[in-house]
């Protein structure tokens, strides 16, 4: 029930990215938490599937064998159970109510928009959601800015035009403060967070983090361990301590090693989860 009126739906990525509801989002994550805290693991996961229409796609049976119908064409199945994953993903490791501070918090969001594109100091500050904006984020912004931040000055462009100074994420946001869970949590669009992972792909490859002549050519997304949750809640990584989360991800595992029509998203988020 609570999944139902909170909006999660079995769309490419979850319903709750929407640049205009960031204040209701978090609380909805927040009591979601709360519910994966208190119901039995096995319970809210195959709720979550269940809303997903994911149960029948993790079936190890062929498909003459299952007793119910595919309720989502073949094509969707794979899209579907990645936004399923990205969902658990996104619970267990959002700390956004859960004991991050207020200036955590800024630096967070604040990264977050960088991430996702150059931007100038008036655009950032009018893209910090509500939450931040309070007095801990009017004294501390610059400060913050001045962390992550660094500032291009203005060129001009071939034809004559002059460009505005833009702020770029430093190195080490690449390194360690980048966070796609977040950035698909806060993106108006898929293009926003695909444009994150193009330029932390293209950070990666200038700083000879990947191997280009290898198979792969382009590396996992960095999904971030979360810092701990505040003494007064539980950590809802204990959803993953159970029989069925565990089972979860071995049949996961076992249709990424005999190529079960998975993709690469499910296999990153499915060693992500068992980190987790």
């Amino acid at each position: 029930e609570i999944l139902r009126v909170t909006g999660v739906q079995t769309c490419a990525l979850p319903i709750f990215q929407c640049h205009f509801c960031n204040s209701m989002v978090d609380a909805d994550m927040f009591l979601l938490q709360l519910c994966a805290t208190r119901l039995e693991p096995a319970t809210f996961i195959t709720a979550v599937l269940e809303r997903f229409h994911a149960l029948t796609w993790l079936s190890l049976a062929p498909d003459t064998e299952q007793d119910q119908p595919k309720l989502v064409d073949q094509e969707q199945e794979v899209p579907i159970m990645e936004s399923a994953l990205i969902f658990l993903a996104s619970l267990i490791t959002l700390r956004t109510n859960l004991g991050l501070s207020e200036q955590d918090l800024t630096r967070l969001e604040m990264v977050t928009l960088l991430c996702m594109g150059d931007k100038t100091h008036s655009t950032l500050e009018e893209h910090m959601p509500e939450k931040c904006g309070n007095g801990v984020l009017a004294d501390d912004f610059e400060h913050i800015l001045s962390e992550v931040g660094q500032y291009r000055e203005p060129a001009f462009e071939a034809g004559g035009n002059m460009q505005q100074g833009m702020y770029v994420p430093k190195p080490e946001v690449w390194e360690t403060m980048y966070d796609p869970i977040y950035v698909l949590l806060r993106a108006v669009h898929r293009r926003d967070f695909q444009s994150s992972i193009d330029r932390f792909n293209v950070y990666a490859q200038q700083n000879g983090m990947v191997n280009v002549g290898g198979a792969t050519s382009d590396p996992w997304p960095p999904w971030r361990l979360p810092p701990p949750v505040d003494p007064l809640y539980q950590d809802p990584s204990v959803i993953l301590h159970s029989k069925f989360a565990h089972g979860l991800i071995f049949n996961l595992l076992h249709k990424a090693v005999h190529g079960a029509g998975t993709s690469e998203n499910i296999t990153s988020l499915t060693v992500f989860l068992l980190e987790l």
